[in-house]
């Protein structure tokens, strides 16, 4: 019988990405790359999954050229602040192909439970040939888009764990270590993190955080780094 798979992780905010990126060098992490990840969260017509702390996530996920989300991450280069126009004046969010017949990620996550010092959940995933085409299954079968969540995300390998630098439209920078709990620990430490200053919030949780300090509803904004580039050009926050 096969092991029951068990998400355990933690967030840190990352004020330095480069530091960060330095410090993983230093451990001797491995870089295995970079993409964009494109997340829709479904719920049903009750708002169960998101009242029951469960999570039902279709990704979409494409490979992005590292030099230039790393470039975002340059020492002295605040987070939010790209690296200039690509390809026909694009930025590197906007270059990325999110066309129809693009393979996906279907995950099913349940309930956060305590695990000692740690929460830990199940998660479930099935790889999707076709990512819109699961998107229309799942409306089909009565679930809705709830959130739209956006990532450029930096992945390494460091042992067991499973290191992220990721930069959060409106969040900036967060560093994301997953393992077993007596690699995760050992993983954070590595990186100069304190794991009991680690958070077991996910991004959407930390979106609408962010956005109760500054007063605004967040379901009012998807966490899209489109949207943060207009509300930039309109001055705000």
């Amino acid at each position: 019988m096969s092991a029951v798979p068990v998400e355990t992780e933690l967030k840190f905010a990352c004020p330095d990405p480069g530091a960060s990126g330095a410090r993983l060098a230093a451990a001797g992490a491995v870089f295995e790359g970079a993409r964009l990840e494109a997340d829709t969260y479904y719920d049903d017509a009750a708002g169960s999954f998101e009242a029951g702390d469960r999570v039902l996530r279709l990704r979409l996920s494409a490979a992005v050229e590292p030099s230039r989300l790393l470039a975002e991450a340059a020492p002295g280069r605040p987070a939010g602040v790209t690296a200039g126009p690509g390809a026909a004046g694009r930025r590197w969010w906007e270059e990325t192909p999110r066309g129809d017949g693009a393979g996906g990620v279907i995950t099913y996550k349940g309930p956060r439970r305590p695990d000692g010092r740690y929460k830990t959940r199940l998660e479930l995933e099935v790889t999707v040939g076709d990512a819109r085409a699961a998107g229309a299954v799942l409306e089909a079968l009565g679930f809705r888009p709830r959130a739209r969540v956006e990532k450029g995300r930096l992945v390494y390998r460091l042992g067991e764990a499973l290191v992220t630098l990721d930069r959060l439209p409106f969040l900036g920078w967060y560093v994301e270590v997953e393992a077993p709990g007596p690699q995760l620990e050992a993983a954070c430490r590595a990186l100069g993190l304190d794991p009991a200053g680690g958070s077991t919030a996910n991004y959407l949780e930390l979106f609408a955080e962010h956005r109760r300090r500054w007063g605004r509803p967040a379901a009012a904004v998807p966490l899209t780094f489109a949207a943060e580039a207009g509300q930039a050009n309109r001055g705000t926050s």
